[in-house]
């Protein structure tokens, strides 16, 4: 799932698009999976990814990426983080 990022790399960090969406879902759903670093408990599709950015962003939240650019004008998700409400998700209940 993960690659290492190249020692060479440049890494540049900008306001998520819809376009960084399927990269950040594999990311959400590979950690909700394999971690304890997520508190939501079932991975969520690519239209529920679509919700929950547009909710944060209609809330005027930040939501923000880390690409790795490879030189041949592909970047590649490698982070994202955002803020948002707190403990709004199923593993902090009671």
């Amino acid at each position: 799932m993960h690659d290492p990022i190249s020692q060479n790399a440049t890494i540049r960090i900008e306001e998520v698009n819809e376009s960084h969406l399927p990269q950040i879902l594999e990311i959400y759903n590979y950690y909700v999976l394999n971690s304890t670093a997520n508190w939501d408990f079932d991975t969520r599709s690519l239209s529920e990814q679509q919700v929950w950015f547009r909710s944060l962003k209609s809330k005027e939240y930040p939501v923000l990426v880390a690409l790795e650019s490879s030189g041949q004008n592909n970047s590649k998700v490698v982070g994202y983080c955002n803020l948002g409400e707190f403990r709004s998700k199923a593993g902090y209940a009671k």
